[in-house]
């Protein structure tokens, strides 16, 4: 993830509160480009290095406007995410997965099925 779609959104949407996670396993330099690119953000775009399960317990319920999660990519984590994240995001706000496409068709079908069961 290299904050692209992040930046994209907060530009497009000035009261756009983003919480991005993403361990950045192995990857420092480009943990370090994302904290640069959007350090004119402030607290609107936070970027949490840490897995989904030491990130998930930053959040109170009902809280967060927009959380992009870029975990592991495949079904069963992806629906573990779901259920740490969810009960987080405030009505109308938003719970995204980086790499939702064919080449990780169980993120695909893990949003599909969370989605069937909101």
């Amino acid at each position: 993830n290299n904050g692209g779609f992040g930046l994209a959104l907060a530009d497009r949407f000035p009261n756009l509160r983003i919480d991005a996670i993403d361990p950045y396993f192995g990857n420092s330099g480009l943990y370090l480009y994302v904290v640069n690119a959007t350090f004119y953000l402030g607290s609107r775009y936070r970027l949490i290095r840490e897995t989904s399960e030491r990130a998930s317990v930053l959040f109170d319920n009902g809280t967060v406007d927009f959380v992009l999660v870029d975990g592991e990519h495949d079904y069963e984590h992806c629906s573990a995410e779901v259920k740490l994240f969810a009960p987080a995001i405030r009505s109308g706000g938003i719970l995204m997965f980086h790499d939702y496409d064919f080449f990780y068709p169980g993120v695909a079908e893990c949003v599909h099925e969370a989605m069937d069961n909101r």
